[in-house]
């Protein structure tokens, strides 16, 4: 096993140590002794694309949630349309991932901006949308959501305190990495983001210094916001 980090080496050998001992599952099927491995893609849809591609490659299948109010791309345009179906044709799921916070500056109604996000979601992309999370659920945790029939919260009892829940929020575990906790449970959700993976175990701020915008020019404002962001989330935890 290499040392902890966020290298895709390291991402790819600790899904091989855990397939040897636990079943991977999704929010409809899960049961015991198995994780249910999810993805928050709140930056970059490519980034998605190659943890999507390494997990195919070692026939585990995931849920990427995708961000429909994202700072960096544009879920409905037809660059990142073929990435999303991408991610799709390779038995992956797609959830919707909310963002309250824009419902609130908008003055939206909660459920039915959700319900419309599910629906608009679906028809693009010719799947099901059956389970949500919330974006910065800190702050979406102080909204009340009625739910459509059939939907599921990654971020409800069920599947954050009935079963262990472990995130590498800004390349920040809290309880040590991933490859040091599976085996300490029976039943798991992992989030990771995508972003914060690549090939060399880049930090930070190198990442988001080298950030190709996918969608839009001239993105160096919202570069800095999400840095900005990152850093004030990292010195909290101090």
């Amino acid at each position: 096993m290499t040392n902890c980090d966020f290298s895709y080496l390291h991402y790819k050998e600790t899904l091989k140590k855990i397939k040897k001992t636990h079943n991977f599952s999704d929010f409809f099927n899960c049961s015991t002794n198995d994780i249910i491995l999810r993805h928050d893609v709140d930056v970059s849809l490519r980034s998605a694309l190659k943890i999507a591609q390494i997990e195919n490659d070692l026939e585990i299948q995931s849920t990427f949630f995708i961000l429909f109010h994202a700072e960096l791309y544009n879920s409905f345009n037809a660059d990142s349309m073929k990435i999303i179906r991408e991610i799709i044709h390779l038995e992956h799921k797609i959830g919707l991932h909310y963002n309250s916070s824009f419902y609130v500056q908008n003055n939206l109604d909660p459920t039915e901006s959700l319900k419309k996000e599910l629906e608009l979601m679906e028809q693009h992309f010719d799947t099901p949308v059956r389970v949500i999370s919330a974006h910065d659920p800190g702050v979406s945790g102080q909204f009340i959501l009625n739910l459509p029939k059939g939907i599921l919260n990654a971020y409800s009892d069920n599947f954050v305190k009935n079963r262990k829940y472990l995130s590498d929020s800004v390349q920040n575990w809290r309880e040590s990495c991933f490859c040091q906790n599976f085996s300490k449970y029976n039943e798991m959700q992992i989030l990771t983001h995508p972003i914060w993976w690549t090939e060399n175990n880049l930090k930070r701020k190198e990442i988001l210094n080298h950030l190709n915008n996918e969608s839009v020019s001239n993105c160096e404002h919202e570069v800095q916001y999400l840095s900005d962001k990152y850093e004030n989330y990292i010195s909290q935890l101090k």
